[in-house]
């Protein structure tokens, strides 16, 4: 990766970069103006070489990348059964509310945070359950006693956890994680892991996938990264949904399909490889 090197990225097709007033910084969307690292341009220069960009498709190099990543960063032995594509976060989070809820159901969140959540709930016909986090000692936290209050209700099916927090810049202590697993696990609330930040966390910080703390997150939890921001290549439209409770599972494939976002574009594959 070049972070010496200036890139005029104006008049490349870059939302950031939409805007032609040379005196204007944009700070609109989180994307990197650094190349990415020798190896990715090189993987996907090969792959436009080969000249020929039909539909593409998952392949052993490409799981054995994933579980790779995660076993050498987060000591978790990911389960290739488990792993499932998205063309993006959001994408994916709608086909998962729309899996895992009704009209009508509530959808816990912690403001302030990414706000797309709140767009994607009320597009599902949910309703928005907002456990604000508390601001102390120059410090984010979670209200525990708020957040149990607003899951025990009946209508409420699912938590989007943002782990680390985006935009407060929590990374969640495992003792957090826990406490929240526990309310959630007695509650019958399916969590939503949105952990596009794990691998970004400062020295002296540890990410801690929400999956990992206890067997029982396994079976009401799903978490989804991406190489994208770690790597900047959000372009390549690569997201990676780690949902190892099969019924659930089955549910979002078939949504995937039926609405035609089952494949990933002709570089992903090959990008995703290359960074991992």
């Amino acid at each position: 990766m070049q972070l010496e090197k200036l890139i005029d990225r104006r008049k490349t097709h870059s939302v950031k970069w939409y805007i032609e007033d040379q005196d204007i910084i944009p700070l609109c969307i989180a994307d990197m103006d650094f190349q990415v690292s020798e190896e990715i341009v090189n993987a996907i220069s090969q792959k436009a070489l080969h000249g020929i960009y039909g539909y593409s498709t998952f392949c052993e190099r490409y799981y054995d990348a994933v579980q790779y990543w995660w076993k050498t960063q987060y000591d978790w032995e990911l389960k290739r059964e488990w792993i499932s594509f998205s063309p993006g976060i959001i994408p994916g989070i709608n086909l998962l509310l729309k899996a895992l809820t009704q009209p009508g159901d509530g959808v816990i969140v912690q403001d302030p945070v990414y706000y797309p959540f709140f767009s994607t709930i009320e597009t599902q016909g949910c309703t928005i359950l907002n456990n604000s986090l508390i601001y102390s000692n120059g410090a984010y936290e979670m209200n525990f006693e708020d957040f149990e209050e607003k899951a025990s209700q009946p209508n409420t099916k699912v938590f989007i956890l943002c782990s680390p927090h985006n935009p407060v810049g929590r990374v969640w202590t495992f003792e957090e994680l826990r406490k929240i697993g526990e309310i959630c696990d007695k509650h019958g609330v399916f969590v939503i892991s949105d952990e596009m930040h794990g691998d970004l966390t400062y020295s002296g910080y540890k990410h801690i996938p929400f999956a990992t703390v206890h067997p029982n997150h396994l079976k009401f939890s799903i978490t989804c990264a991406a190489p994208s921001k770690t790597f900047n290549i959000a372009g390549m439209q690569s997201s990676i949904f780690i949902i190892p409770n099969k019924d659930v599972k089955e549910k979002y494939e078939a949504l995937l399909t039926g609405y035609g976002l089952m494949r990933p574009n002709a570089f992903a594959v090959e990008g995703t490889i290359a960074a991992y």
